[in-house]
């Protein structure tokens, strides 16, 4: 293959007199310095892009849980903020989607005086985020209600588009055991 134009001829020419010469070694040495340099740099901001994700997901969780469980004052505004409309939802064997999800943050709102909730675990890897927290409510009546959570949420595009949780009752009386899917 023949090269045209002036910047092509005279590239030819030096590449031509580098395969001739022991400079030659010395060029493919630099350039496998240049591309393990380049890709060094390359994973290492991959990794960074990476790691700053999870830390956003991480973020999206918890502030979720912040401004629409404990936030008793939440509307479903606040809800689309951190859900998609194509949440969908495995509770205690129990599937939800989006709009019984509103329903179910309606229907603890109307029951319970305040929420909170404490992370044990916070654990992300991609768009996974997992927990195990407790849900520590007050009901209306004054009734203490205790829930320990295990779930795992996959975040898209910034917003929570599912959720397999488990809960379990630790303190409150058994018609409440159904507090995490109630709506």
């Amino acid at each position: 293959m023949r090269l045209q134009g002036t910047k092509y001829a005279n590239f030819a020419k030096f590449t031509n007199m580098l395969r001739n010469s022991e400079i030659f070694e010395m060029k493919n040495f630099i350039i496998l310095i240049c591309l393990s340099f380049l890709s060094s740099s390359c994973l290492k901001n991959t990794h960074q892009k990476k790691a700053a994700l999870v830390l956003e997901n991480k973020k999206i969780i918890q502030e979720a849980f912040k401004n629409v469980v404990e936030n008793m004052d939440a509307t479903e505004k606040t809800i689309t903020a951190y859900f998609s409309s194509d949440y969908t939802q495995l509770v205690d064997g129990k599937i939800i989607n989006y709009n019984d999800f509103v329903a179910h943050m309606k229907a603890q709102k109307s029951a319970l005086q305040s929420v909170k909730i404490i992370f044990k675990h916070l654990v992300a890897e991609g768009d996974m985020v997992a927990t195990i927290h407790t849900a520590e409510a007050i009901k209306k009546n004054g009734d203490l209600i205790k829930v320990q959570v295990n779930a795992m949420f996959i975040i898209k595009n910034g917003k929570i588009i599912s959720c397999d949780e488990l809960t379990r009752l630790i303190e409150g009386k058994k018609s409440d055991a159904d507090i995490g899917s109630r709506h």
